[in-house]
């Protein structure tokens, strides 16, 4: 009695949110700070990584009963592609409006290379959510479980090829879903948390230069300072 009555308040709990699966924090939805300029100009570089494209998706049934065999498969076709985040990054820089002319790959003095990366994870909470809806399966009326994604990027910092420093930021985006928006849920939650990382991190590349005297790091890139 006392689990169906648990399992029951849990469905209850869970309908409100179950349209609002991602949970994009109120930061992100506020206007971002802008700056004077003080840097005339400078450009983006890498932000490369590896993503799996499908192309084919099959699905195969042998049944032979004779031989007591029944069994189902599918399987993915695709390929590894290499996609940039520069674009995204030089967006980011630009709506700070710290620097003048934000490029890519361009041979300007100071530049900016770097990495961003975003994963799925279950968490102790997600594994038992997805334990109860499973278990009873109350997951087939749409109850979500509960996940997060981490989302990082890097940035480092070069004047005339010479490396002065680097930034870091890391951000936790957590979601739910369900059986039946489980794949689109996962994607949006991983794009959304390598933007929010790249977001931070050109904010605080921007806080640095225009907050912490960034004409003057162009004449002394020792006083450039990082965190």
């Amino acid at each position: 009695m006392k689990l169906n009555r648990f399992i029951a308040a849990y469905i209850l709990a869970s309908l409100p949110i179950q349209a609002a699966c991602v949970y994009v924090p109120v930061r992100y939805k506020a206007p971002r700070r802008v700056y004077e300029p003080k840097v005339e100009a400078a450009s983006v570089d890498g932000f490369q990584r590896t993503e799996f494209f499908p192309t084919t998706v099959g699905e195969a049934a042998l049944i032979a009963p004779q031989l007591g065999i029944y069994a189902v498969g599918s399987g993915t076709k695709g390929e590894y592609r290499t996609v940039s985040e520069a674009s995204a990054m030089r967006w980011f820089l630009e709506d700070t409006r710290c620097i003048r002319r934000v490029h890519e790959a361009a041979d300007d003095p100071l530049r900016f290379e770097g990495q961003a990366g975003a994963e799925n994870h279950h968490g102790f909470l997600g594994v038992i959510s997805a334990f109860l809806t499973g278990a009873t399966l109350i997951t087939l009326f749409g109850v979500p479980y509960y996940s997060y994604a981490d989302g990082w990027a890097t940035v480092r910092v070069y004047r005339h090829d010479e490396f002065l420093g680097s930034i870091r930021s890391d951000v936790r985006l957590h979601y739910s879903r369900n059986v039946y928006n489980e794949r689109s849920n996962k994607q949006k939650a991983v794009v959304l948390a390598r933007g929010m990382a790249l977001r931070d991190a050109a904010d605080k590349l921007a806080a640095q230069l225009c907050e912490q005297g960034g004409s003057v790091f162009l004449q002394q890139p020792e006083a450039f300072p990082f965190e």
